[in-house]
């Protein structure tokens, strides 16, 4: 449980707490904590539950199931709204392209072509603030990281 013991800490360092106030947390002592940390004894699924609650996070994040942390959800959701942003606009401007030009018509394309820019713009710092925190978590595996970056907003 490798990955469980490096995620644990880095959790409760990114929530500046110490082992002992996360130890009297799930009501154990310092040194039983200290232990789990360093991979030396596993816990139960209540104290896994507890931790999960303390440190802000899920359990499956802390045994490697899933590989973002709480604030990489929101970084992910904000990509999949970009890409579907970016798809709507372009099948809006494909369906006006079909009609006759009106200056409405061109003002809504123009505007939507506008709002796809803006969106890759977005799309690309979140991508790039995702891939700095991937660059933080323990133990991502390489292919979450290669899947991230071969994201494009088309």
């Amino acid at each position: 449980m490798e990955i469980f013991s490096l995620r644990l800490k880095w959790l409760r360092e990114r929530e500046n707490l110490s082992q002992k106030e996360v130890a009297e947390y799930i009501g154990m002592s310092p040194q039983g904590y200290g232990k789990i940390e360093n991979g030396q004894r596993e816990p139960n699924l209540e104290t896994l539950a507890l931790l999960a609650k303390k440190l802000n996070d899920s359990a499956d994040f802390l045994l490697g199931i899933i590989h973002y942390d709480r604030r990489s959800r929101r970084i992910i959701k904000a990509l999949d709204d970009y890409e579907k942003n970016i798809k709507d606009a372009r099948s809006l401007i494909t369906r006006l392209m079909s009609e006759q030009p009106t200056d409405v018509i061109l003002a809504t394309i123009l505007s939507n072509e506008k709002m796809i820019t803006e969106n890759k713009k977005r799309f690309e710092i979140a991508k790039s603030n995702m891939m700095s925190i991937y660059m933080e978590i323990p133990m991502v595996p390489e292919h979450v990281c290669l899947e991230l970056n071969n994201r494009k907003p088309e």
